[in-house]
């Protein structure tokens, strides 16, 4: 796609895609409710998911996992690039949590606020058993 009679090559919408992707807490672990979509223009991924743990078994507890597109390696780790819509039973007390895609992987660690102005380091233990969680994500892929 062209836009404004512009006819540079580099200028050119050339890829855009929809889709589905399953999000994982990498582990053994077992899940009441597992989505993930994605949409794709360019290199601008958006994901939205929601994870809920039944049983943690050996699954991860600071990581989101499946990403549809591996992370733009040059993009800092703890650059949030979206919002948790909902979250609860967390492992710790939280205000607020942040999903923060890690670069060079197709993973999502969390960094997390337990009061106000303070703010713990990205890849903060989140999951345990029953977490149920609602998010989107932004970032450029690899």
């Amino acid at each position: 796609i062209k836009f404004n009679s512009d006819t540079a090559e580099a200028n050119m919408l050339d890829d855009y895609e929809e889709g589905t992707w399953t999000p994982t807490l990498s582990g053994n672990g077992t899940y009441h409710q597992q989505q993930g979509r994605y949409i794709k223009i360019g290199r601008q991924v958006t994901v939205w998911f929601n994870i809920a743990c039944n049983v943690m078994g050996t699954n991860s507890t600071t990581t989101t996992s499946g990403l549809p597109y591996a992370v733009e390696n040059i993009v800092p780790m703890n650059v949030c690039g979206g919002t948790i819509a909902y979250f609860t039973n967390l492992l710790i007390n939280v205000v607020m949590v942040a999903p923060c895609p890690e670069k060079g992987t197709s993973t999502i660690r969390y960094s997390t606020m337990a009061s106000a102005g303070h703010t713990t380091a990205v890849g903060t233990a989140i999951f345990k058993q029953s977490t149920d969680i609602y998010a989107m994500c932004t970032y450029t892929a690899a």
